[in-house]
């Protein structure tokens, strides 16, 4: 027992030995890394983040819907002032010169290296030099926010990082070029994703508060001038917002359950559940609350209030809000990325140094494997479906069910059908395009089975819409959320049913339905009309 006690005491109790490295090393380090770490986002032709393929559909309509006319029966583009713009515009501009699978996949490459850079600038704007201390970024660059897709909020999320670095380190700029430098870094993130811009609002009010706290003997005259340029940079922005049609979104709000809040607190490292997760949130956790608790973690006395702020918002964020969903679990990633890029670490020894970098790259390394493997899984599974989506009529109006699976995360093929929009250009009610947030939406002759987003339908809504007359009322109607009854009598309104059943592959309503192709975990349908 006192051999153990020593060990453990000098191991915890060393005098600190640091690792030196020089910054072109170190740089380089970071380039090997981000490599890797964007090695699943090429390994798969389409990338299985929850809403991915349902963007990838829209951004296939908005470059190709004039050399289409069958898209162009279906969908319209409307360009418009709408704060969610980033793969819409980053990705247009992309598929010139590439197919827009191959572009979309680059701009999800892009967000991932995005974060990296801007945590690596935040901490050199605040200690001016970089270090390994950042790195702890790579543990949290594959998350739930990720795994969802909400991809344009992450690339609005390295935007921001980059524009609060920017910020931080130009304090003595002269006014005429720091206001339209800010102002153009907020209109930028504006376009990019309002969330990612509310987060860059919050953070510079918040820095400057210290910072005026910290220096309570500056003029009034001097202080109200500085607070005039602080908040100049947010004017453009708010005008675009004011001009937008952001104010049609509903005002639906709810603030989820306690599994809800759970999910958000590990939603910076929780990918797909089990070991690997768990061992991750266990190592980070560790790491944070040892470091705290012995001083050896010192977070820059600069952004603590920053963090302090975010942290409150991220306590108050309710699950659903303004009818998006997923609100609570974005800014915890963003507290994550602040700490990782605004520490300092001091290690007591070099053995301790090595073991905790070895056992991150292990995570990281584990990470990277895991996801391949299961994002290959699901790869195969979206080529089954494509290729046995030749059998759909090109043009066809298709309805997608699925089969609910207790206990297993079965989001990714929610959107999967979207690739028959790329495929067969069918008409998809559900693929996104709602008008507060999306250029593209359904023309006047699909508007009646359009919804501006949505998921598939039960097997046993299927039948309800089909034979419950009591439904009929509900044809068209606005929910909460946000998103419209489209279904009802869907017998008459669509030509395809893709049913996923995932094994239970009996026929739902055989009245209506003819089979026409499977596969191993679906079925397709042709709709046998009333007169046939």
């Amino acid at each position: 027992m006192r051999i153990a006690q020593a060990s453990a005491s000098k191991w915890w109790d060393a005098r600190p030995a640091s690792i030196a490295l020089s910054e072109g090393l170190i740089a380089l380090l970071y380039v090997a890394l981000t490599l890797v770490a964007l090695y699943p986002v090429f390994s798969v032709a389409i990338p299985p983040l929850v809403d991915y393929p349902s963007h990838l559909a829209r951004l296939y309509v908005l470059t190709s819907v004039d050399r289409v006319p069958l898209l162009a029966e279906r969908y319209a583009v409307d360009w418009n002032i709408l704060p969610n713009l980033a793969m819409d515009i980053v990705v247009y501009v992309l598929a010139r010169w590439m197919p827009v699978v191959e572009a979309m996949r680059l701009f999800v490459g892009l967000t991932l290296a995005l974060i990296v850079a801007g945590s690596l600038a935040l901490h050199r704007a605040l200690y001016g030099r970089i270090s390994l201390v950042p790195m702890a970024v790579f543990l949290v660059l594959y998350n739930h926010v990720l795994i969802y897709g909400f991809v344009n909020y992450l690339f609005g999320l390295g935007l921001y990082l980059l524009a609060f670095a920017g910020w931080i380190a130009t304090p003595r700029w002269p006014a005429w070029r720091r206001m339209p430098v800010f102002a153009l870094a907020a209109a930028a993130l504006f376009f990019a994703h309002l969330f990612a811009f509310g987060v860059y609002g919050l953070s510079v009010v918040a820095y400057e508060l210290w910072q005026a706290r910290a220096a309570p003997g500056k003029a009034w005259r001097i202080d109200l001038r500085h607070w005039a340029i602080t908040l100049a940079q947010f004017v453009p922005a708010a005008l675009l917002l004011r001009a937008g049609p952001l104010g049609e979104r509903n005002g639906f709000i709810n603030f989820g359950d306690l599994n809800d809040k759970l999910l958000a607190l590990v939603s910076p490292i929780w990918c797909y559940g089990g070991w690997l997760d768990l061992a991750m949130f266990a190592f980070v956790l560790v790491l944070l609350v040892r470091g705290l608790s012995t001083g050896r973690l010192d977070i820059a006395e600069r952004l603590r209030f920053p963090i302090v702020i975010l942290l409150l918002a991220a306590i108050l964020m309710p699950s659903w809000l303004l009818g998006v969903w997923g609100v609570d679990f974005r800014l915890p990633l963003v507290l994550v990325c602040l700490i990782a890029a605004g520490s300092q670490v001091e290690l007591p020894n070099r053995r301790m140094a090595v073991a905790v970098g070895a056992v991150g790259l292990a995570l990281f390394a584990a990470r990277i494997w895991t996801v391949c493997e299961i994002w290959r899984g699901y790869d195969a599974q979206y080529d089954e479906f494509r290729r046995a989506a030749q059998a759909i009529a090109p043009g066809a109006r298709l309805l997608v069910v699925q089969q609910p699976r207790e206990g297993r995360f079965d989001q990714p093929y929610w959107h999967m059908a979207s690739t028959a929009v790329i495929d067969r250009s069918v008409f998809l009610p559900n693929m996104f395009k709602d008008r507060t947030a999306q250029p593209v939406h359904a023309t006047k002759a699909y508007a009646a089975i359009d919804t501006p987003f949505g998921t598939p339908i039960s097997p046993e809504m299927l039948r309800l819409a089909a034979e419950d007359p009591a439904l009929a009322k509900m044809a068209g109607m606005r929910l909460p959320t946000g998103n419209r009854v489209y279904f009802i009598h869907w017998q008459d309104n669509f030509d395809y049913v893709l049913y996923m059943h995932f094994g239970a592959n009996e026929n739902p309503m055989p009245s209506f339905l003819r089979h026409v192709q499977s596969g191993s975990f679906f079925d397709i349908y042709k709709v046998a009309r009333r007169q046939d």
